[in-house]
């Protein structure tokens, strides 16, 4: 009866020694993918990098494309003799291609003219349009004032520090 005993503790000692060693096997079961999914992923994967890729190209193309076009409206105002409207214009063709050698150009014979014209008025009202452009309102004003006080009879003048006064206070 003792030797039945141990063999049956025997018996049940490997049956749970058998199941663990199955557990055990089950925990580290590694499932591989069939030839034909990775095949399919690398195609997939090629697949997004080439329409990115032509996404890229579509968008430099249009870039490309609004560039010139605000080349075409920077060399109409320029023609019309609205220069600071013109190289605003070429400004921008610049932000949306900096590599627009017209536009860069463009915008160099433009910024020349404009100043060359401020220039004629007075330095320091080439100097007020400066600070209006950098965004330094009260420098222009000052400026202007001091122009004004200095050239009373140029009615252009106090046009020009009215339309600043209304525009930027």
């Amino acid at each position: 009866m003792k030797h039945k005993r141990v063999k049956m503790v025997f018996l049940v000692a490997v049956f749970f020694a058998a199941g663990a060693v199955h557990a055990h096997d089950t925990y580290y079961r590694i499932d591989t993918e069939p030839r034909e999914t990775a095949d399919e992923q690398i195609k997939l994967k090629d697949h997004e990098r080439k329409t990115m890729e032509y996404l890229d190209e579509k968008e430099k193309a249009e870039r490309i494309e609004q560039s010139e076009e605000f080349c075409r409206i920077g060399d109409m105002y320029y023609e019309k003799g609205e220069i600071e409207k013109a190289v605003a214009y070429y400004e921008r063709a610049i932000m949306f291609d900096e590599n627009n050698i017209y536009a860069h150009e463009r915008l160099t014979a433009a910024a020349e003219t404009r100043d060359a014209m401020e220039k004629a008025v007075s330095e320091r009202y080439h100097r007020a349009m400066e600070y209006l452009r950098k965004g330094m309102i009260d420098q222009a004003i000052d400026e202007l004032v001091i122009e004004i006080k200095g050239n009373p009879e140029n009615e252009m003048l106090r046009i020009r520090l009215k339309e600043i006064e209304t525009r930027y206070r």
